[in-house]
């Protein structure tokens, strides 16, 4: 294991992708296959345990115990929809975060079952146990010097004295970014310092924080509870650990000074999280958590499921950058004041600054098209590159292609979104792209980002969308300079206040397109030209259908022997074009000669005899 220092320290058709299932729970922890002590036997299910149940914020218990199962009132209120056939502790870990349980049946005890109670009195209740403190000018550090709970056995004055620093670290650095002190606890843990307890959490858990309601009163108090060693994990160092822990759980006490409701938390770990990288931006280890929400961007925006918040700490790093650090005050001040919900207190704040929660998710939405990428149009993107790009609902790369729809399962939710690539077609140079969207009356909002070839700045542009039926929209879009383009991806963002999931469909095609047909090409009948002809080392052949059929164009030599086939599939009406590169099915070169081109289709066929030159 690493010791602690004493400095701060660095540490081709339309293709749906693989569906990611509901993400496990993370939290402050590094990828969970690192754990260490897992049999073979149990590793599955062990490594899902510890992924629905560890984080930053959550206490998680490495060896659950067998309990009873709470009356359907409290997994009603806790749980959710959990195996029955799971044990009571391990019931309570696989349906939320530990300290998302912990910190609800706090703040309604009544609604709770009494053994539920019982079983996690301990981790209710400050560890008053601790026989030994440390002071600092703002915190008091509880821990002890003998037993399990004594922190990093062999270490623990470099413990103790990297933890001291990380406190008033953290609490200066927040101070500077605008948010408040915690509420002050009175003389609870002795004075009226911020109390932390290091104890003996379990292999790989890092730390979790308590609120401690006040009557009448909606902001509380609350204290931390931290490892004593931050092992388990290979990911972080235990320095590392024990400071992006520290700083995570600090913003906690400072939201519970706000008010604390399980409604609210989403954005208190998505801040949270958010806020480790303000405080410590050397360490990157938030960044571990973004495929829980790149994988998923169709979920809503307050979800809680103990994973995809914690990916989707780039909504408040959105907010802090495009409208500065204030604005997250000001969404917690609004919650503080008794907004009904978090997305209302969101709704407040940015009226005050003349925007509403659909249009900034809308802004937002086209932000993360950029992530993974080097370059965004100006004012669209974060300060900092973060990876993994988001996860398409198809890769569009042959065409036409009708009436495309993503699983129902992956339809944008409220305050969700959707990305679909379009790329060129092999060997097309059509040089249009033509787009047709139907979608749910919810859709807020479709835009169509395009990558020029050879580099450059992409561009955005809004779909116009209108109303087209009973509880549905319409929007169309034509790219002219399609051929000019490397690639291209649709936003598609669902409002806030759906009330369902946004279903949509898209058809898409490419055309070539000239200002006047060559002669002797009427868009009325099939037709079959090519150009330069003789040609080398490559042709277009250009083809024209009266109406939209299913249509293939080979390629032959003298002797009738098949080269290659160019196109299969349906075509839309009008004109077409493909390049030959002079290249066999199996991408070889052919020598100089005669070659036949055949189109056929429904209504007929035509021949082209085509000369390659040397």
């Amino acid at each position: 294991m690493q010791g602690f220092g004493t400095g701060d320290g660095s540490a081709m058709a339309a293709t749906h992708p693989q569906s990611c299932a509901d993400a496990p729970r993370q939290g402050r922890t590094a990828p969970p296959a690192t754990r260490k002590g897992t049999s073979a036997r149990w590793q599955v299910p062990a490594i899902a345990l510890l992924l629905l149940a560890a984080s930053s914020l959550t206490p998680t218990f490495a060896h659950p115990v067998a309990g009873p199962i709470p009356p359907d009132a409290t997994r009603t209120l806790l749980l959710g929809d959990v195996d029955p056939a799971l044990s009571g502790r391990a019931q309570l870990l696989a349906s939320r975060g530990a300290t998302h349980l912990l910190n609800a049946v706090v703040a309604a005890p009544a609604a709770a079952d009494p053994a539920l109670l019982a079983s996690y009195a301990t981790q209710l209740t400050r560890p008053d146990d601790l026989p030994a403190h440390r002071d600092t000018p703002h915190f008091r550090i509880h821990y002890t010097h003998r037993g399990p709970d004594r922190p990093l056995p062999g270490e623990t004055e470099a413990f103790l004295d990297s933890l001291a620093r990380a406190c008033e670290q953290i609490r200066t650095r927040t101070l500077a970014l605008g948010w408040p002190v915690p509420r002050a606890d009175g003389v609870a843990g002795g004075d009226g310092r911020i109390d932390i307890y290091v104890r003996d959490l379990g292999w790989g858990v890092y730390g979790f924080a308590l609120h401690e309601p006040v009557a009448e009163q909606r902001g509380a108090p609350g204290f931390i509870v931290l490892d004593n060693d931050f092992a388990g994990f290979a990911g972080s160092s235990p320095l590392t650990a024990l400071r992006v822990t520290l700083a995570h759980e600090y913003q906690h006490l400072v939201q519970f000074g706000f008010g604390y409701a399980p409604e609210a938390d989403w954005f208190m770990e998505q801040t949270a999280v958010m806020m480790e990288g303000r405080i410590y931006p050397q360490l990157r280890e938030r960044e571990t958590y973004l495929r829980y929400f790149t994988e998923r961007p169709f979920r809503r925006l307050d979800l809680s499921d103990g994973a995809h918040e914690y990916g989707a700490w780039l909504w408040p790093q959105y907010l802090t950058e495009r409208f500065g650090a204030g604005i997250l005050v000001a969404i917690w001040n609004a919650w503080g004041q008794g907004a009904p919900s978090m997305l209302a207190a969101h709704e407040a704040a940015l009226r005050d600054i003349g925007l509403d929660l659909t249009q900034a998710f809308v802004e937002w939405s086209l932000w993360n098209a950029f992530l993974g990428l080097d370059s965004a149009p100006a004012g669209i993107g974060y300060a900092a590159r973060y990876d993994p790009p988001m996860t398409p609902e198809a890769v569009v790369a042959s065409y036409p292609v009708d009436r495309f729809s993503p699983y129902v399962t992956r339809q944008p939710e409220a305050l969700g979104a959707s990305y679909v690539i379009l790329a060129h077609e092999p060997g097309s140079v059509d040089n249009q792209l033509e787009i047709q969207l139907e979608a749910c009356a919810s859709l807020a909002a479709a835009h169509l980002i395009t990558w020029p070839l050879g580099g450059g700045r992409p561009s955005v542009a809004a779909l116009a969308i209108e109303p087209s039926g009973p509880g549905t929209v319409s929007g169309k879009h034509v790219v002219e300079d399609w051929d000019a383009m490397a690639q291209a991806m649709l936003v598609l963002a669902n409002g806030r206040g759906a009330e369902l999931t946004c279903g949509y469909s898209l058809d898409v095609r490419t055309l070539y397109r000239v200002a006047t047909l060559p002669e002797g090409v009427a868009a009325s009948r099939l037709t079959l030209a090519a150009a330069p002809n003789p040609f080398e080392p490559s042709t277009v052949i250009r083809f024209a259908v009266p109406e939209s059929m299913p249509v293939t164009l080979k390629l032959y030599d003298p002797a009738g022997r098949r080269l290659r086939t160019l196109a299969r599939g349906m075509q839309s009406a009008g004109q077409h074009a493909i390049e030959w590169d002079g290249r066999d099915e199996r991408g070889a070169p052919v020598g100089a000669g005669l070659y036949f081109c055949v189109l056929e289709s429904q209504r007929g066929e035509r021949r082209l005899r085509l000369v390659r030159l040397r």
